[in-house]
């Protein structure tokens, strides 16, 4: 940065910033000047070697306006991340570039859009989590549950005993022998009172989810927080370009895909836009709780989540891998967190 650029910063109400400015002239010579000299290295010309083509003959055959584009965007790659320090922005979107002024000789003129982290308070989220926890019961099982997994497994792995002439075949009863079979299991009523066990830590896991989705659905609508347009245009594009490539493999177009999953593409965008409305302000929502409760997970808890992350995902970047296992440790102790609140 220099004391030729100036830069006016105007924050918007919906989370996004806009960034005007010019950037030198001498800056923006700077990558011209390289970018030529990269476009001249490669060139050849009756007379003379590959690089040692004179300036004269190299500005003839290069085309100066998208040489000029070029470096303009080189100048704005460049001086984007210092505007940024200089500004303290702190960007969740790429920005949105738009050149102003351009010629040789002038300073670069340039208007920069960005969306950046909402500012907003966290509602009473401790009476939040704990009013929807007081209706969260502990799991049963009857002894209907059970008998109905008995049936699948005499269905599927139990002998078939043939019946009689013009009668069906049946599976036959388990036995304390044949349940020993199928594991460690001592007798017929230490496998129902096991497979009770599963079941009800199956249905354990599902109601914690489900009020994990409970709370976070509460701490949404409970908390004013709006994100910027551009970040959700964006996760829905990304969504559309999955669905594209989706579309090519299966050799159909898109009009085909929206009619097999009945329903149209704009009702798919919307849905789509609605859903990423609601997981970054979740996302963000738990990441502001931790930082207030001072939530953070152990050296040890982190290294012990890395290596068993990387043991399935050997090729992923170390510092994505780092970054993932991180805020997925966080918002699972600020989640545990919150489920105290019912006590």
């Amino acid at each position: 940065m220099t004391e030729k650029q100036t830069i006016k910063i105007k924050k918007q109400k919906d989370a996004t910033v806009e960034i005007e400015g010019e950037i030198a002239a001498e800056i923006l010579e700077k990558h011209r000047a390289r970018l030529f000299n990269e476009f001249k290295s490669g060139l050849e010309a009756p007379g003379f070697r590959k690089g040692k083509v004179p300036d004269e003959l190299a500005k003839k055959q290069v085309h100066e306006k998208n040489l000029l584009e070029e470096a303009a965007y080189a100048a704005l790659e460049e001086q984007y991340p210092l505007i940024l320090e200089l500004h303290d922005i702190e960007p969740i979107t790429p920005p949105r570039i738009r050149i102003t002024k351009l010629a040789f000789g002038t300073p670069l003129g340039f208007s920069l859009t960005v969306g950046v982290i909402p500012e907003f308070s966290l509602p009473h989220y401790k009476k939040i989590a704990k009013k929807v926890l007081e209706g969260k019961k502990d799991p049963e099982i009857s002894e209907k549950d059970i008998e109905g997994v008995l049936v699948q497994v005499r269905a599927f792995r139990a002998p078939i005993k043939k019946g009689k002439e013009g009668e069906p075949d049946e599976a036959e009863a388990l036995t304390d022998e044949f349940v020993k079979t199928l594991g460690d299991f001592e007798s017929v009523e230490d496998f129902k009172r096991k497979i009770g066990e599963n079941l009800k830590e199956e249905k354990k896991i599902t109601i914690r989810r489900e009020y994990r989705e409970k709370i976070a659905e509460a701490l949404v609508k409970e908390t004013k927080i709006i994100l910027p347009p551009m970040l959700l245009d964006e996760e829905v594009e990304r969504v559309m370009h999955r669905i594209k490539e989706h579309a090519q493999k299966e050799n159909i177009s898109l009009d085909d895909y929206f009619s097999k999953i009945q329903k149209t593409e704009d009702a798919f965008r919307k849905e789509q836009r609605e859903y990423a409305d609601r997981q970054y302000k979740t996302k963000l929502i738990l990441e502001k709780i931790a930082e207030t409760e001072k939530i953070t997970p152990t050296k040890e808890e982190f290294q012990h989540e890395l290596s068993h992350f990387l043991s399935y995902y050997q090729d992923v970047e170390p510092e994505t891998a780092e970054r993932y296992v991180a805020e997925t440790l966080k918002n699972e102790k600020t989640l545990q967190f919150l489920e105290t609140q019912d006590s």
